[in-house]
């Protein structure tokens, strides 16, 4: 009976071993994913709200870089360290607890090395995060070059420049090859340095240990044996802290890159109490309006002075680089002028909600955009409650309802 108990109560320990195992396995893994999909999420809905002059100077390869590589590595660092980070400062309090009541004498030994590992650990620490910065600066430059050839494949092929491409991106992988092999060199080399200066520890409290235990007997053989026993062990969880301490500076730096985004405040912001406007009737006007793009001296429009009535047609005629596309830009708010105003029948735009103001305007892009989505939303966009009757005029009037309609699933195709 004694035997059959014995055997139950092994299957049950270890049953309820494994389920709380999986349990806290899968608990901590939703909590690390779902922080990660709350960051990505932010860190999208955050872009959305950022002025046109963000985007004039970012780099959608960059961008890309930030969103995908540097919030996976941080999700790397957090599900590779938190447990650590918790069980092995404990299992090293524990250690150094029993080491005390076997020899307090040694034990001080002991923590007198403590300062010296932790600066070793926190410069190389500091070396692996500048590098891990280095190596996200240029994985992004590699995304650029990935999403430029790629965009403009046909330009590349057209003139023949595959091989000049093709070298370029080998050029800027080399370069993150040597900065990711850098941080490999730094990481691999805590666990040796931490165990030499264990072992040094270990040697030198064995003679002063073994001359106690032989010489002046104010230990005993047992006791010396013991605390020898337990010193190693705590190497292990030491070493362990040493490389949560390289993952986490890697994290950090990645993290560096997506809060520097994520902390970039708008400049084009909602008034505190905006004026409602249903529809435009008298004009648009502009009043002394000069502008200029950040970080120029040189104003792209100057003391812009004119009346636009409703329902007139206006045409802007220019060399390149005139302020043709900077003045349709202010209208809606992508930029703000540098000085003067424009109103809207005789309102400020900056008194609208930025909704509201841009709700009024029906704007064609000089860029053709196709997002990964079906004709019907792609035609509907920015007006997605306008119907299908609606959608079908303005494919007509396009001279695209044939061709829509002769696709596998016509309106509902997808295409982007």
């Amino acid at each position: 009976e004694q035997l059959k108990m014995l055997c139950i109560i092994l299957v049950i320990s270890y049953f309820l071993k494994n389920v709380f195992f999986y349990i806290n396995n899968v608990s901590l893994s939703y909590v690390q994913n779902r922080m990660i999909m709350d960051i990505r999420s932010r860190f999208f809905k955050h872009l959305h709200s950022l002025p046109l002059s963000f985007f004039d100077k970012s780099k959608v390869g960059n961008i890309s870089s930030i969103l995908i590589r540097d919030v996976s590595a941080m999700r790397t660092a957090f599900t590779q360290t938190i447990q650590k980070l918790i069980n092995e400062p404990i299992n090293i309090l524990v250690i150094l607890f029993l080491l005390f009541i076997i020899n307090i004498k040694l034990t001080l030994y002991v923590l007198i090395t403590v300062p010296l590992s932790a600066y070793i650990i926190v410069k190389l620490g500091q070396s692996i995060r500048r590098k891990a910065r280095r190596s996200s600066i240029q994985i992004a430059g590699i995304t650029n070059i990935l999403q430029e050839t790629l965009s403009g494949i046909r330009i590349v092929k057209a003139f023949a420049m595959e091989k000049l491409e093709v070298s370029r991106f080998m050029k800027e992988n080399l370069k993150y090859f040597r900065l990711i092999f850098q941080q490999a060199k730094l990481r691999n080399v805590i666990t040796p340095v931490n165990d030499m200066i264990g072992v040094f520890l270990g040697v030198f409290l064995l003679w002063i240990g073994g001359r106690e235990v032989l010489e002046t007997g104010t230990m005993d053989p047992d006791s010396f044996i013991r605390f020898i026993i337990y010193l190693f062990a705590m190497l292990q969880p030491a070493r362990q802290l040493g490389n949560v301490n390289a993952i986490i500076q890697g994290g950090l730096a990645s993290a560096e890159r997506v809060f520097t985004v994520m902390d970039v405040k708008s400049d084009i912001v909602d008034p505190p109490s905006p004026v409602a406007l249903n529809e435009f009737s008298k004009e648009i006007k502009f009043e002394n309006v000069s502008f200029r793009y950040e970080n120029t001296d040189k104003p792209s429009i100057r003391d812009i002075n004119i009346t636009i009535p409703q329902g007139k047609i206006l045409a802007l005629v220019g060399s390149s680089g005139a302020g043709k596309s900077t003045f349709a830009d202010l209208i809606p708010r992508f930029y703000d002028v540098t000085e003067g105003k424009i109103s809207i029948d005789e309102t400020n735009i900056r008194n609208f909600s930025i909704k509201n103001l841009r709700n009024l305007m029906g704007i064609v892009s000089q860029d053709t955009i196709l997002f990964n989505d079906t004709v019907e939303n792609n035609i509907s966009y920015g007006l997605p409650e306008s119907g299908i009757e609606n959608i079908r005029a303005a494919a007509e009037t396009a001279n695209a309802l044939e061709f829509i309609e002769n696709l596998p699933e016509g309106f509902e195709t997808i295409i982007g």
